[in-house]
C-alpha cells in the first residue's frame, strides 16, 4: 500500500486530536505519580546511586530505541494494520490492510510527545506508559494485560534488533535524569526482577549465533509477567 506524504500529514493531524494527546496535564501528573504507584522509589535510588551496572541500563535503552509499534496497533483480533511515523518522530498514521485510516478507538494513531529513536526512555514514560494504563481512547475496550502482551510482542522485535546492533551500546549516554528517563529504566529493572526469569542483559553476553528463540521467549515471558504484576496491582 502506497502512502502519499500529503496523506500521512493529514492523518498525523487527526492523530493529534486523540484522547491521549488532549490531556498533557494529566500525562505530566501521571509521570510524577509513576514512582509511587509502581513502587519504583528504591529502584530509582539504586540507579541514581550507581548500584545497577550502566551496561544493563544501556541495554534497556537500546532495546526500547529499537522497539517499533506493530502489535500495539494490531490489537483486538485485528491484523494487517500498518503504522507510519513522520520523520519528526512525533506524528504518526495507521492504515488498515485496505489502505483505510484506522479509527476503531483501539489501534488508532496517536501523537508521540517524544520520538522513540531520539528519546526512547522519555517516549516510554510519556507515550507508552500512559497507553498501558488508559488505552488508546475512551472507546478502547482492551485490558492492561492485553496491552502489555502486545507491547512485549513489539519488544521482541526491538530485542532482536538490539542484539544485532549491540556494538552501539558503547555510544549510549550514562547520565539519567528524573524527567522520565529514570522512571522508564526503573520500570524495566523492577519488571525483570518480579518476572523471576533470566534478565534481558544476559542475552547480550552470549554469541548471537547461539541464542535460541526459546531463550528469547523465556526472557520476554518473564518481562511480561513482571509488567503485569506491576501495572495490575497499581493503587488506582
Amino acid at each position: 500500500m502506497k502512502t502519499t506524504l500529503l496523506g500521512l500529514i493529514c492523518i498525523c493531524v487527526l492523530a493529534s486530536t486523540s484522547f491521549a494527546y488532549t490531556e498533557p496535564k494529566e500525562r505530566l501528573k501521571l509521570m510524577k505519580e509513576t514512582e509511587r504507584n509502581l513502587k519504583l522509589n528504591e529502584i530509582v535510588q539504586e540507579i541514581a546511586n550507581g548500584d545497577i551496572p550502566q551496561r544493563h541500563l544501556q541495554i534497556i535503552y537500546l532495546v526500547l530505541q529499537n522497539t517499533p509499534e506493530v502489535y500495539i496497533h494490531n490489537m483486538n483480533g485485528v491484523t494487517g494494520n500498518n503504522t507510519y511515523v513522520h520523520k519528526d518522530g512525533h506524528r504518526e498514521a495507521v492504515y488498515d490492510k485496505d489502505g483505510n485510516v484506522v479509527k476503531d478507538g483501539i489501534n488508532d494513531a496517536s501523537y508521540n510527545y517524544f520520538a522513540r529513536r531520539k528519546a526512547p526512555l522519555k517516549h516510554f514514560s510519556f507515550d507508552t506508559h500512559p497507553w498501558i494504563i488508559w488505552g488508546n481512547s475512551q472507546q478502547d475496550s482492551t485490558t492492561r494485560t492485553e496491552r502489555i502482551f502486545a507491547l512485549v510482542g513489539d519488544i521482541q522485535i526491538g530485542l532482536k534488533a538490539a542484539l544485532a546492533n549491540k556494538g552501539q551500546l558503547q555510544n549510549i549516554q550514562q547520565k539519567w535524569d528524573r524527567d522520565g528517563q529514570l522512571q522508564a529504566l526503573a520500570i524495566f529493572v523492577l519488571a525483570q526482577r518480579k518476572g523471576n526469569s533470566k534478565p534481558i542483559y544476559e542475552l547480550f553476553e552470549l554469541n548471537n549465533a547461539t541464542i535460541e528463540d526459546r531463550e528469547i521467549i523465556d526472557v520476554l515471558e518473564g518481562l511480561g509477567s513482571g509488567l503485569n504484576i506491576m501495572y495490575n496491582s497499581r493503587g488506582d
